[in-house]
Parts: structure tokens; C-alpha cells; sequence
């Protein structure tokens, strides 16, 4: 049995992919090639009845989203390129080989690390991947990527309902079968700590001292120190350097070099950074694009 042909997609809500509004989409159309494209795309495809939507969006260079929340739960992978999703519970960095699954109902901003090719899916409240309640970081294998790319073209293509529901099966299945990976940094719901990660994730290459920090939060030092013990279980010094990595593997991931990466976030040296680097994950920086691609 063939699918029948789409409605006309309805008006778009305002901000509802977190990007400046003002493009247009044409109906039928399921891939966007920029902010504002996607913006107006997603705020498009809520109001429409299937349980799964998906649709590819390209990014030329970085960008950043407002915070903003959707109806449906959002599968989302970066074919190439990196992403960083921040929610009220943590920042998840997304490099490429990786998934995201987002809640329904989860307020997040997304960052965008240079140029980025994405491939998201949209599910609707009732249809849930079984995924955790949380964001979620994990593996994508070759045939999800493949599999959520069908899922664009078949909408385009209006295949049969039977080929499409195969499909969203098998992404279901992969899902269920992925490695988790912890990629997270966990942020703060003190408001005043709250400011004080903005700022470190704003500048994470700055090396504000701890009497900086502790003027953008209006706190003591003393209070700054047990507001990081308490709130994120770490040190000051530990969560920035977490804050570090989740950067560098940003521009990594757009093609910097390692020198370039490692004396723009203030280390010393690259040895000193690819240290750092190998510690924390396992493998040096030069390989980090190799292995997630």
C-alpha cells in the first residue's frame, strides 16, 4: 500500500528549533541548508500526524541555537562535524560516529561546531525508541546513518508505508544495541554557579582565575569552591577542564590542527595539551577525528 500524499505543511510556531526564524519552506521538502531553514522546517513537521519525521540539515559553519524545547522526543546524528547540546542537566558533545537521543519536552540549546551535516528523526509522544528519560550519547554504527538517511528519502520519495516502517524498526533496534558513551559535563541549578559555567563554556580558553569567576557568580571564593563540590561533585579546576575537552574536540572535529587547538586554549605546549588529551579519553588528539568518523 502506497503512502498517501502529505497535507500541505502547516504555519510555523515561532523559535520552535531554537534558531532565528524567517525562512520558508516548500511543501514536501524535508532537508534544510542552514539555521534558519531548520528553524522553520521543524517548526513545520510538529503539526503533522506520523509518529516519525525525519530530516537532513546542513550547516556551512558554527552556529548557536536559543533555548528551546520540542514536543516530539529527537534522535539526531552528525554524519560529519560536531555538535554540543546543553540541557538544564549537562552539555553533551556529540563528535561524528555519535547519536543523541533528546527527550520530548527537554529544554536544550544546540552549538554547532563549524561546518556540520545532520540527520535527525522526530518521534512523536507515542512512539517512543525506548531510549532513557535523559539525553543520551552513543555509537552510531554505518547502517543507523544509512537507516536515518533512507528515512529522509522516503519521505521525499513517498515510498510505501510497509518499506518505511521497516526502516524506522531497524533504527529502533540499533538504538537498543548502541554503546553508550559518557560524553556529559554536568551543569549546575544553582543560578549563581549557573552563570559561572556560561561564562567558562563561553570562553573556555580564557584562563579566568577563580576571583573572576567569583565575581560573575556574586559569591565568595569559598562559597564558589563548595558550590562545585556540592552542585557538580568536582573542583573548579576539574570542570573546567572538562569544559577544555568538550572545545577542543570541537575544533578538532572542524579540521583544526592539534598546535593550533592546544596553544588557542592556553596550554603550554600540543605534548602538554595531547597529555591532557589521552588522559581523559584514552587516545591522542590526532586520532580523535579517525576514530569517530
Amino acid at each position: 500500500m502506497e503512502r498517501r500524499a502529505r497535507p500541505p505543511l502547516p504555519a510555523p510556531a515561532p523559535d520552535a528549533a531554537g534558531f532565528p526564524a524567517g525562512a520558508t519552506v516548500s511543501e514536501g521538502r524535508f532537508r534544510a541548508g542552514g539555521p534558519e531553514e531548520a528553524c522553520a522546517l521543524v517548526s513545520r513537521i510538529h503539526a503533522l500526524p506520523e509518529p516519525f519525521i525525519g530530516i537532513g540539515t546542513r550547516y556551512s559553519g558554527a552556529a548557536l541555537s536559543s533555548r528551546h524545547k520540542h514536543a516530539r522526543g529527537q534522535l539526531t546524528c552528525p554524519l560529519t562535524g560536531m555538535i554540543t547540546v546543553v540541557t538544564d542537566r549537562g552539555s553533551q558533545v556529540v563528535p561524528p560516529g555519535h547519536a543523541l537521543w533528546i527527550p520530548p519536552g527537554t529544554m536544550h540549546q544546540v552549538r554547532v561546531h563549524g561546518p556540520v551535516e545532520l540527520r535527525s528523526i522526530y518521534v512523536g509522544a507515542d512512539a517512543a525508541l525506548e531510549r532513557a528519560a535523559d539525553c543520551v550519547v552513543f555509537r552510531a554504527s554505518e547502517l543507523l546513518k544509512v537507516l536515518m538517511e533512507e528515512v529522509v528519502r522516503l519521505q521525499e520519495t513517498g515510498a510505501g508505508a510497509e518499506h518505511f516502517a521497516a526502516v524506522v524498526t531497524l533504527v529502533k533496534q540499533e538504538m537498543r544495541s548502541a554503546g553508550r558513551r559518557e560524553l556529559a559535563m554536568p551543569m549546575p541549578k544553582d543560578r549563581r554557579l549557573y552563570r559561572i559555567c556560561q561564562a567558562i563554556l563561553a570562553e573556555p580558553g580564557i584562563a579566568l582565575g577563580k576571583d573572576d569567576l567569583a565575581r560573575i557568580g556574586n559569591v565568595s571564593r569559598r562559597t564558589l569552591t563548595r558550590l562545585f563540590r556540592s552542585e557538580l561533585g568536582m573542583t573548579c579546576s576539574e570542570w573546567r577542564q572538562q569544559a577544555l575537552l568538550h572545545e577542543a574536540m570541537g575544533r578538532l572535529a572542524t579540521g583544526a590542527s592539534v598546535t593550533t587547538v592546544a596553544l588557542d586554549l592556553g596550554y603550554e605546549s600540543p605534548s602538554a595539551f595531547s597529555a591532557m588529551f589521552r588522559r581523559e579519553l584514552g587516545f591522542c588528539p590526532r586520532d580523535f577525528c579517525q576514530r569517530d568518523a
